[in-house]
């Protein structure tokens, strides 16, 4: 039990480093901090506004690439993100995947992501 939680706890510290080293990008100046925000998302148009606020405020002196995932929304959640990406560096993605258990749906999600940012960016 205890070398299983040592390997997971090994696994989530490479998982931080390789987020960590895929900030650098051909494509980002060398005279800014380097950033990727990444996050889930699904159903939480509510709270969007603010927290797309709160995140441009706190990387506006950055250069930021954003990566969000979207599933299975049904409210206005999928907009808004789009519309936030717009004018910025960033991407979307959406998929429909319909997997009821919650946490198989989260690790999927982000799995996604670090896919994503592992193809898309220098390690």
């Amino acid at each position: 039990m205890i070398l299983i939680i040592i390997i997971l706890v090994i696994i989530l510290i490479v998982i931080i480093g390789i987020i960590c080293k895929c900030i650098y990008n051909e494509n980002f100046t060398e005279n800014k901090t380097k950033v990727i925000i990444c996050g889930c998302a699904r159903d939480c148009a509510e709270f969007l506004p603010k927290t797309l606020n709160n995140i441009y405020e706190l990387s506006k002196d950055k250069e930021v690439f954003y990566v969000f995932y979207e599933n299975d929304s049904k409210d206005n959640t999928l907009k808004l993100l789009q519309n936030f990406v717009s004018d910025k560096n960033g991407i979307v993605i959406s998929e429909n995947i319909n997997i009821p258990r919650r946490t198989v749906r989260i690790a999927y999600c982000r799995n996604k992501i670090l896919n994503y940012i592992l193809f898309h960016f220098k390690v």
